[in-house]
């Protein structure tokens, strides 16, 4: 009788001890094969898929408010920032903005990108620099401050249909000059209409200033 119990203790133990290794391969499994990497990492999740927005203030460092993203777009304000701290454009006149008083974050950037041009006040005085940017209208000022142009007609080189748009000569330059390379694709949908996000002008930035 007692034999009987000891076998059945060990049959149980054989088979619990067997559940426990289908269940550890199993997690092993489900992990992406990084165990047989050499990498044990099986309870670790999957980077989450924003994980980048922790650095996606690398351009916007110098003004210490931004040490913290709390927008994942672009805004006027911020546009100006990026471009004249990318550029190092200088500009000593400086209208005065109903809505952009002395001691505001970009206040100097916004005086500097308007002195030059590249933004412009709204016909109410305004400058609006919360307002968030599209990524056509962001191709249009980006197109002028780092003075992009290609000598012949040049065909749409995305899918989504941009021919003919007041954008379209904007996009399509950056386009073939690689400034959207990272970011979007020839053949792929430029989205004009979408908010710009931080991650893609700091992408198409990047690109700009190598070329």
């Amino acid at each position: 009788m007692a034999n009987e119990q000891q076998k059945s203790s060990k049959l149980k133990m054989l088979v619990a001890f067997l559940l426990g290794g289908v269940v550890v391969f199993g997690v092993m499994a489900y992990s992406g094969g990084e165990f047989f990497q050499g990498r044990m990492f099986l309870f670790e999740k999957a980077p989450a898929k924003d994980a980048y927005v922790k650095n996606l203030d690398k351009k916007l460092a110098t003004n210490p408010v931004n040490q913290a993203v709390d927008s994942l777009y672009v805004t006027r304000g911020q546009l100006a920032n990026l471009l004249v701290n990318s550029t190092g454009m200088e500009g000593d006149e400086c209208p005065d903005f109903a809505d952009v008083p002395a001691d505001y974050v970009y206040a100097s950037d916004i005086c500097t990108i308007v002195a030059n041009g590249y933004l412009s006040v709204y016909s109410d005085g305004v400058f609006r620099p919360d307002s968030i940017v599209n990524r056509a209208e962001a191709a249009k000022v980006m197109h002028a401050v780092y003075d992009l142009s290609y000598g012949c007609e040049i065909p749409s080189l995305y899918s989504d249909d941009i021919n003919d748009e007041w954008y379209t000569m904007y996009v399509n330059q950056i386009g073939i000059n690689e400034g959207f390379v990272g970011d979007t694709e020839f053949g792929e949908d430029f989205r004009p209409a979408d908010s710009l996000t931080l991650e893609s002008a700091n992408i198409w930035i990047d690109n700009l200033e190598a070329l």
